[in-house]
């Protein structure tokens, strides 16, 4: 099992991956929704699969409708960490 990230750290990775993309994220608050980042539904999608590399950890379909803003990305993969510890991985594969 890969160590657990706090919220500081997923962040740190948010950015690291906007960067690759040439996302923006410089200015962004936590609930600023990710389209007014500039992020259409492709590049929310390339943005998800790249912090899904990272972190080792697939976002189930269901839960990637829910994404909406930075803050929603961060409690997504929070709980998907928190949830190896207690339960099944949902490791990507």
């Amino acid at each position: 099992m890969k160590e657990i990230l706090g919220e500081a750290e997923l962040a740190g990775l948010l950015r690291e991956v906007a960067e690759e993309l040439r996302i923006d994220l410089a200015d962004a608050h936590a609930d600023e929704p990710l389209v007014s980042l500039g992020m259409d539904s492709l590049t929310q999608f390339e943005f998800l699969t790249a912090l899904e590399d990272k972190i080792g950890l697939r976002i189930p379909d269901d839960r990637i409708a829910d994404i909406k803003t930075i803050k929603d990305v961060v409690d997504c993969l929070a709980a998907l960490q928190r949830s190896q510890v207690g339960g099944r991985p949902a490791r990507r594969q």
